[in-house]
């Protein structure tokens, strides 16, 4: 494997960088979104899936799922594909930016 050059180093540094920005965020949209919940949101005893909930229409389908409303459900969906993206830019910016040995930990 060739060594990369400088500028390839500073590309995969930004890209890491933002990427972990980017997982910062995340809980920062949990918060958010679990605020926004009609009833309290416990993460002791509530799935952070049922944050993504999309449907808060009362239906019988609704009902059964224990009433499940999450107003916010864009901002959490939004925040777990994001999260996902930023897994794969890391990745990729720690394999670009070192050889295949050095990135330990990533096989």
């Amino acid at each position: 494997m060739r060594t990369p050059s400088p500028a390839q180093r500073l590309l995969a540094v930004r890209a890491g960088a933002t990427a972990w920005v980017l997982i910062a965020l995340y809980f920062l949209a949990e918060v958010v979104t679990a605020r926004a919940w009609p009833r309290p949101y416990e993460v002791r005893t509530n799935s952070v899936s049922n944050l993504g909930v999309t449907g808060c229409d009362g239906s019988a389908a609704q009902a059964a799922a224990a009433r499940l409303c999450s107003p916010l459900h864009t901002v959490i969906n939004s925040a777990f594909v994001l999260t996902g993206c930023s897994f794969s830019r890391e990745r990729w910016a720690c394999a670009s930016s070192c050889h295949r040995d050095a990135c330990a930990g990533q096989r």
